[in-house]
């Protein structure tokens, strides 16, 4: 009777959204919000894929039909960004861009060739090519 109650009372129709917590990460991630809610997809911007983990608060948007879906991380905790910044970040990985520069942090794997067009430099130090003989 409880629920039927619950059911009864929600706005039908309407497309509305909620903060909840993440329950089970990965492919079949599930959220708390009003009862757990499984299998949710996640939307991100093209080429951009990510997947939640348990304990993130997500918000969570339910369309007029029922769907729900996952539009990003609460919060997120990027307080020290400046307007127009971009981070991208997991775990202690990241990549920041902030006006013209380009920050890093954690190992880089890199497959393919680099073309570098500037000064490079290593620990501060300049790194000079050697002049082809």
């Amino acid at each position: 009777m409880w629920l039927s109650e619950r059911a009864a009372a929600r706005p039908s129709g309407g497309v509305r959204a909620e903060v909840g917590i993440v329950t089970i990460g990965g492919k079949e991630t599930a959220v708390l919000l009003d009862g757990e809610y499984r299998a949710l997809g996640c939307v991100a911007p093209g080429g951009i894929g990510w997947r939640p983990r348990v304990g993130d608060e997500v918000l969570v948007l339910e369309t007029g039909d029922g769907e729900r879906w996952i539009l990003g991380q609460a919060g997120g905790g990027f307080d020290s960004l400046r307007d127009g910044e971009l981070c991208f970040r997991c775990g202690n990985c990241w990549l920041r861009i902030e006006g013209n520069s380009i920050s890093a942090e954690g190992d880089w794997h890199i497959n393919g060739d680099v073309y570098i067009t500037g000064r490079l430099f290593l620990n501060g130090v300049e790194i000079v090519p050697e002049e082809d003989a």
